[in-house]
């Protein structure tokens, strides 16, 4: 996986539970995370990311702004944001 959208994905940061964090880029070359949840996640775990990622982003204040919220092609959702 080179990318998700727009988002160049530059290397694996950690991963943990059902969920993996990566290094990214776009094209203005800002540092940012993607976080990304395996392919083998249950269906509620999926919703359950999204909603956590949306009350996140509606409560936010700050450093860590949350760019895009997403799923990939083969349904995985994934969460951009500016890295700390």
């Amino acid at each position: 996986m080179d990318s998700i959208g727009t988002w160049r994905i530059l290397s694996l940061l950690e991963t943990h539970g059902e969920e993996e964090v990566y290094s990214a880029t776009d094209s203005a070359d800002e540092d940012l995370r993607l976080r990304i949840l395996h392919p083998k996640a249950p269906e509620e775990d999926k919703i359950a990311f999204e909603e956590m990622e949306r009350t996140e982003e509606a409560t936010l204040e700050g450093s860590r702004r949350i760019r895009e919220i997403g799923r990939t092609e083969d349904g995985r959702p994934y969460a951009v944001y500016s890295a700390l």
